[in-house]
């Protein structure tokens, strides 16, 4: 064993020996054809001898290359043993203009070869420097090669060159788009000068909202006829009395007033009856006679005393068929008449009465129609909604189902409307035909939501089937209406509308038609004699709707078309002073601008003729009537261009005051920002002159809207009343009154956002206020919050109010005392408006504590309860039944006989009804 160790040394030191010798003999030699750099005009090639059995892997490193290659040594690249140093110094000189800085590296498992790339510099220095590589093997001669080139692109040089050429682009293109712009200006402003001339643009203008008045129609909802199951005139119709078969006087007075009755010898029956009542007070036919009696009064022509009669008798013999045929009879009596909560009462009576009868769904039918009547939707949906599901004739079921959604088209919510009506129309075709409206209430639905294809879809259906419905106009007034807006009120539309007036004369249809047709076009067959008549006819100043249409649209609709038949036929002078008239009305915001737009145009009309006939003084005394009217500054050039050619002719003649009046708008559109103009005041006056400045203002604005004859719609005053409040700044001391008073200036022209706005700056800092004056102000705010449809603001605002009527002293007198600013509010009131938001949010715990603690102070009456046992339901719980049923009773235990307690009383039998389902439900 230690010999054998011993040859094993001996045999390394005679390798190593052999080694240095080899490597001697190298150094001789040089180490060239191992690894070399080999120069070309566009690469640089990188050569190392290599086996072909060596998998070199390139890898990009931060300033160049490496190549690693695996199980490799400096011998199997050509460098003897122990000769690493001086190979290195050898490949210092393997360099050139692209590779530099060779070196190798041998480690335990891999042979490394490193080099870093070399780029030009100077101008020749490329914007991005990048080397690109190509490696690949030549076999026969044991290489491994590497050839690196320039990536391809520009110098620093070039791309400054570049950057400087496209600067150059742009700022000409910049250059060309200015001129462009200032080209398209001026032809815009051209444009806008030749509209301004055109008096009738209102005619070449899309028909739409924008540009005209759309009349709202109403939903088309047919009331039951409940005289085809109660008598309507004379209470016993159809009812057969009995008559005694027995001997004795009893039965012979009630023989002999049936006979005297169909002897119509009524007042012989009065009689008679009378004899009954005081000899036989227990008969059993007395119930009947009382009914024969009260008949006897009704063919008499003693109505009131029958009714009386016929009232107490309801009483006395409900749950017979005297009182069914006497409920009945009353109850179809007032609903004729249109005696909405004595007839729910009547049908309220009946269902409570007779909950078993047969006819219980034409008692829920009434109760359904009287509270659609008295616009208590929700209860009458959920009526109608028994009914579509319960009444005994799939008719009449299909009539309530249609019936649903007039509920949401009344409240304007056409989009659920459209929901109802399609949901209740679904498998219910064949019945379409007995209630075509539905279909005319689905289509004004989806044109009232501008989805004016689907409207004509429906319009059309309806056609079909309603053609000879008494309202059948709508369909075609609202098609002539739609292709109008496709085609601006063309010859297609003008044709549409004809064939309205001539399908439907009578109608209120024509009427529309021949007023839509009268401004443009051949002004609908009229000229201005026949024009000026018909809208000064009774039919048009007397116009009603018959309850179709909303007649106060239709008055402003007849005002438009006034002010622009008068233009269209020239009469410019007359198209003012109607326009003027017509805004003494106090229509619309919408329609006011729409008006005034055809003012504007008489009056630039007349402006321009009386400048260009040189009529200077009647130019001037024209502006001073009517050149409020016209645009502000930069809204319409032609407008800027007659006032500058009046001002400049009226400098000519010395009336400075009216010129300078006429250019003062323009010099203050140039001026600083009003923040700006008020720290310049502030540079000149003392910090009291602004206050007292400002006073004055308040004092004038205030002045001028509490003048019974201020009205917001007249722009010279809002303009003067505006312009007192528009320099109180807003932390001045005035900035709380200019607030109210802006508040309630926006909230009478129905700008009801902006009047929220300001209401929201009123209540700011309210807490130094006396509290009779928070709680005013407070409840205003409510009041806006709810117009303007912010219902989380609308409840603070109630919630606050409501706190400071609760600190109130009751020697505290103050009050504000703004025209239109309502007194301070009841707090039955406030607790109203705060449950009413909180209930739209679904907010029913909420809603259920106000109420609570209101009933706990008795505040407020049986709405109050009302609203406090719905909030219970709506809320759930294990006891809600029976909570909500305490609110209920006490509304039963009242004296006021109101509509509350008639429905507190159906509630109540519903909860009980359940209770009874759950009972049998649950044994």
């Amino acid at each position: 064993m230690i010999g054998t160790v011993k040859r094993s040394t001996a045999s390394k030191l005679i390798l190593i020996g052999m080694a240095q010798f080899c490597a001697s003999l190298s150094f001789g030699t040089g180490f060239d054809g191992s690894i070399e750099v080999e120069t070309q005009a566009s690469f640089s090639r990188l050569k190392v001898s290599l086996d072909s059995s060596f998998k070199p892997v390139f890898v990009e490193t931060a300033k160049g290359f490496k190549i690693e290659v695996p199980a490799a040594t400096l011998m199997d690249v050509g460098v003897p043993f122990g000769a690493e140093k001086e190979f290195n110094d050898f490949l210092k000189s393997q360099k050139d203009e692209r590779i530099v800085d060779l070196r190798v590296r041998e480690l335990e498992s891999k042979l490394v070869i490193e080099g870093e790339y070399r780029f030009p510099k100077g101008e020749k220095a490329f914007s991005i420097p990048k080397m690109e590589h190509f490696d690949f093997r030549r076999e026969e001669q044991g290489k491994f090669l590497v050839d690196f080139f320039y990536r391809k692109g520009p110098t620093r040089i070039q791309t400054l060159a570049a950057r400087e050429r496209e600067k150059g682009r742009l700022e000409r293109e910049k250059i060309q788009l200015l001129l462009k712009k200032e080209e398209e200006k001026k032809v815009s402003r051209e444009k806008r000068i030749e509209d301004g001339r055109n008096a009738l643009l209102f005619c070449e203008q899309p028909f739409n909202r924008n540009t005209t008045v759309f009349l709202r129609f109403r939903a088309e909802h047919l009331p039951l006829r409940f005289g085809s199951y109660f008598p309507e005139k004379v209470p016993d119709h159809r009812f057969q009395y009995e008559e005694p078969k027995e001997a004795g006087e009893e039965a012979e007075m009630v023989r002999l007033a049936l006979k005297l009755s169909r002897d119509n010898q009524h007042a012989l029956v009065v009689k008679t009856v009378q004899f009954l009542e005081k000899e036989y007070p227990k008969s059993k036919y007395l119930n009947e006679m009382l009914f024969l009696k009260a008949n006897a009064f009704f063919r008499m022509g003693f109505e009131d005393r029958g009714k009386e009669l016929l009232k107490d008798l309801s009483v006395r013999a409900k749950g017979s068929e005297v009182g069914l045929q006497t409920a009945g009879f009353l109850a179809a009596q007032s609903f004729e008449n249109q005696q909405w909560l004595a007839a729910l009462q009547s049908f309220m009576n009946l269902k409570k009465e007779m909950p078993d009868h047969p006819l219980i769904w034409l008692f829920r039918y009434g109760i359904a129609e009287c509270l659609y009547q008295i616009k208590q939707g929700d209860q009458a949906r959920e009526e109608f909604d028994w009914l579509a599901r319960n009444a005994p004739k799939p008719e009449i079921r299909a009539e309530a189902a249609f019936k649903i959604g007039d509920v949401f088209f009344d409240r304007g919510q056409y989009a659920q409307a459209v929901a109802s009506y399609l949901s209740g129309m679904k498998g219910r075709d064949a019945y379409l035909g007995r209630y075509p409206s539905v279909l005319l209430n689905l289509a004004e639905s989806y044109f009232q939501l501008e989805e004016f294809d689907r409207a004509e879809v429906q319009f059309k259906r309806f056609r079909e089937v309603g053609a000879a419905q008494p309202t059948a106009w709508k369909s075609g007034l609202r098609l002539a209406e739609i292709e109008a807006m496709k085609s601006k009120l063309g010859p297609s539309a003008e044709k549409a509308f004809m064939e309205t007036i001539n399908r439907y004369p009578l109608s209120d249809g024509a009427l529309i038609s021949r007023i839509r047709l009268l401004p443009c076009g051949s002004h609908g067959g009229f000229d201005l004699p026949a024009a000026e008549r018909l809208i000064a006819s009774p039919e048009v100043l007397n116009f009603t709707g018959s309850g179709a249409v909303y007649a106060s649209q239709f008055k402003e609709l007849a005002g438009l078309t006034e002010v622009r038949m008068l233009v269209s036929f020239r009469e410019f002078q007359k198209a003012i002073d109607r326009g003027v008239a017509r805004l003494r009305e106090n229509p619309s915001v919408e329609t006011r601008k729409l008006i005034e737009q055809g003012m504007i145009g008489a009056i630039k009309e007349i402006l321009e003729n009386k400048l260009k006939d040189g009529d200077v003084f009647g130019s001037i005394a024209f502006y001073e009537k009517y050149g409020d009217y016209l645009p502000l500054p930069a809204h319409d050039p032609l407008a800027d261009d007659l006032k500058m050619k009046l001002a400049t002719v009226a400098a000519e003649r010395n009336l400075t005051q009216f010129a300078l009046k006429l250019i003062e708008p323009y010099r203050r559109m140039n001026e600083a920002s009003q923040k700006e103009v008020i720290e310049a005041i502030q540079k000149h006056v003392t910090l009291e002159g602004i206050d007292d400045q400002e006073s004055r203002n308040l004092i004038e604005a205030k002045t001028l809207w509490n003048s019974p004859d201020f009205k917001v719609q007249d722009p010279v005053q809002s303009s003067q009343f505006l312009g007192r409040l528009a320099y109180i700044r807003d932390g001045s001391k005035s900035a709380f009154e200019r607030s109210v008073l802006l508040a309630l200036f926006h909230s009478e022209k129905k700008e009801f956002s902006k009047s929220l706005e300001f209401s929201k700056k009123m209540v700011q800092g309210s807490q130094k206020l006396p509290a009779r004056t928070r709680a005013q102000i407070w409840g205003f705010a409510a009041e806006v919050a709810g117009q303007a449809s912010d219902l989380e603001f609308l409840e603070k605002s109630a919630r606050e109010a409501s706190l400071a009527l609760k600190g109130l002293n009751p020697k505290d007198q103050d009050e504000l005392t703004f025209r239109h600013l309502s007194a301070v509010p009841a707090q039955s009131y406030l607790v109203q408006l705060q449950g009413e938001a909180l209930e739209k949010q679904e907010k029913w715990k909420e809603a259920v504590a106000l109420y609570s603690q209101a009933v706990e102070n008795k505040i407020g009456g049986n709405h109050i309860l009302y609203a406090h046992a719905k909030a219970i339901l709506k809320a759930g719980g294990k006891d809600s039944k029976k909570l909500a049923g305490v609110s209920l009773e006490k509304i039963q235990q009242s004296q006021d006989d109101d509509v509350w307690k008639r429905l507190a009383q159906e509630k109540l039998n519903e909860i009980a009804k359940e209770g009874k389902n759950d009972g049998k439900r649950n044994p």
